[in-house]
């Protein structure tokens, strides 16, 4: 791995960059295709030369130039810009092969260490500076000359009157000089983005470099879409996926290998374009993509080993990791509405959620999400529950910090659990502490369960099945008057509100009111709040004897005649 280096040393080399290499010259000039395709003493000369210099020519007698990958690829974009398309062309296909050829170097360097690397679940092998976000953008430059030689008909973006057209390019395959069967310019442009997309390398240190790394990485995938994944396309991504996730044999060099360092680059976004690609061809490799590209490494612990704490416990100055988190969660949206039907793999990709994903909100979408597609077309309860699972999860990691969603978050668990039924009402009534606050519980919760709108909703509750209706009124009454006793202040007035049907469960609350007054808990504004109730409801006696209890904590001058309490003392 290269060290990062300064504007300055890049301006230096730059500046010492020579075209008379004559290595570099017969690339350009096609020397090697003559041999390939005509006179046998060429032909005979280059496999000596390849005996002699086996890092000059690779396999069938292909040109390899051993420079810096994106000085190569800038090689390729100051020929193409200078009109000398047929050269930035040729030397395009040897940088490619290069690239390709290095690859398997270090695949099987990387199998003579590969226990070590595995025992110790951490590398050191990470490209510094990344190929995807560099600021000669070589991935780009190398897939654009590539496919230029196989586009089909006019210029994308131009209609034949000159007018602008929306129309997305085509492309067809072109056979390049030396290649194997089945290889094309095209083949070769969609295996160098997949290696660049796929590099295990590190965050850039600053915002700026952060976010053109991000826009690189999605408009290199925008510009993967407009291909039409044939059989040789289908090919290329098997084969790609296989060696750099299967088995982790992809290494330290793939951020999709087993062993990927701390600081790299989530592989979210690619992720997601691998699946939808692979889905048709090899669902059980899509999948494996998927669940490998998950993890959030800046974000895990090094003894990563149970589910991660909620939040990381050291400060990230990563500009872009909202926008990072954002594309996790699609990748995750968009393997569990793949998963549909399925249930062990829907539970696979619950699991993979539960490990790497650290936001409630973005954990609440997912659960939208499962929601949506468990009530599109044919209505699958086990997808009803894995949304209602993960609005519970997402419920339970806001409890104790602030969400300007929170509420939402809650009406939305109450109403999944309602669709879920009966058991889900139950098990959320009775676990209400790990879920929600007393206040939410008696204001939100318990009303919205009890009430007639929400459960008609369910054909398995009220009113086909009053014992049903009976049972939720009985947990919302205990819920209240738990409540109650955990916060007699902000919940006595629901509590009594709620218990009000039965007489037994409205004198436990009275009580509670009670002890609470007697103990401090309720101030005179609450007192009176809560006798003016018992009047309205025809206890009279109860209600003055709350006032009285009011009125015992009020104190008011004899000039004081705008207190709040003048009124309620009146009264």
């Amino acid at each position: 791995a290269r060290r990062r280096r300064t504007v300055f040393a890049r301006a230096v080399e730059a500046g010492e960059l020579d075209w008379r290499d004559a290595h570099l010259q017969k690339i350009i000039a096609g020397d090697y295709e003559t041999c390939n395709h005509g006179d046998p003493q060429q032909h005979q000369q280059q496999q000596q030369q390849q005996t002699q210099q086996p890092h000059l020519l690779g396999a069938r007698g292909r040109p390899l130039w051993h420079e810096y990958f994106p000085t190569a690829c800038a090689r390729v974009d100051a020929l193409r810009s200078h009109g000398y398309a047929t050269e930035a062309l040729r030397l395009a296909v040897t940088v490619a092969s290069t690239l390709l050829f290095q690859q398997e170097k270090q695949l099987r360097e990387y199998q003579q260490q590969r226990k070590e690397s595995l025992h110790k679940e951490s590398t050191s092998v990470m490209n510094p500076e990344g190929w995807v976000g560099h600021p000669l953008d070589p991935v780009g430059t190398l897939y654009d000359t590539l496919t230029e030689a196989c586009r089909s008909g006019d210029e994308p973006g131009v209609s034949a009157d000159g007018s602008a057209s929306s129309k997305a390019p085509s492309f067809h395959h072109v056979p390049f000089p030396g290649g194997r069967d089945g290889e094309s310019y095209l083949t070769l442009a969609l295996e160098v983005a997949l290696l660049g997309l796929g590099q295990q390398r590190c965050m850039p240190p600053g915002s700026a470099a952060q976010r053109l790394a991000c826009r690189h990485e999605e408009q290199l995938i925008g510009r993967l879409g407009e291909l039409a994944l044939d059989e040789p396309l289908g090919r290329v991504l098997r084969r790609q996926r296989a060696v750099c996730v299967c088995g982790g044999a992809g290494g330290p060099y793939s951020g999709l290998g087993k062993v990927v360092h701390r600081e790299s680059v989530p592989m979210h976004t690619y992720a997601k374009f691998l699946f939808s690609a692979l889905l048709p061809w090899d669902a059980e490799l899509a999948y494996s993509v998927g669940f490998q590209a998950m993890r959030f490494p800046a974000l895990l612990s090094a003894r990563d080993s149970s589910p991660p704490p909620l939040l990381p416990t050291w400060p990230l100055p990563w500009a872009v990791l909202d926008h990072l988190e954002t594309q996790q969660c699609e990748l995750a949206s968009t393997m569990l509405t793949s998963a549909k039907g399925d249930m062990l793999r829907v539970r696979m990709v619950l699991r993979a959620i539960k490990m790497h994903m650290r936001s409630p909100r973005l954990l609440f979408r997912l659960a939208k999400d499962a929601f949506k597609v468990s009530t599109e077309g044919t209505r699958d309860n086990r997808m009803l529950a894995v949304g209602f699972f993960l609005g519970r999860t997402s419920a339970q990691m806001t409890l104790r910090s602030a969400n300007w969603r929170r509420q939402e978050m809650v009406r939305w668990v109450v109403t999944a659990a309602t669709e879920v039924g009966m058991e889900a009402l139950v098990n959320l009534m009775q676990s209400w502490q790990q879920f929600f606050t007393p206040v939410e519980a008696t204001t939100i919760v318990a009303p919205a369960i009890t009430s007639h709108g929400l459960r008609s909703h369910q054909p398995g509750l009220c009113p086909e099945f009053p014992r049903h209706a009976e049972e939720l009124a009985g947990l919302a009454r205990a819920l209240a008057l738990e409540c109650a006793v955990r916060d007699p202040a902000n919940c006595a007035y629901s509590a009594l509100t709620l218990c009000e049907s039965d007489p037994r469960a409205f004198d436990a609350a009275y009580r509670v009111v009670l002890d609470s007054a007697d103990s401090g808990a309720l101030a005179w504004l609450q007192l009176f709040t809560v006798a003016r109730f018992m009047d309205h409801r025809g206890y009279p006696l109860r209600a003055y004897k709350l006032a009285a209890l009011a009125l015992a904590r009020l104190s008011i001058a004899h000039n004081q005649d705008t207190h709040p309490a003048v009124n309620d003392v009146l009264w």
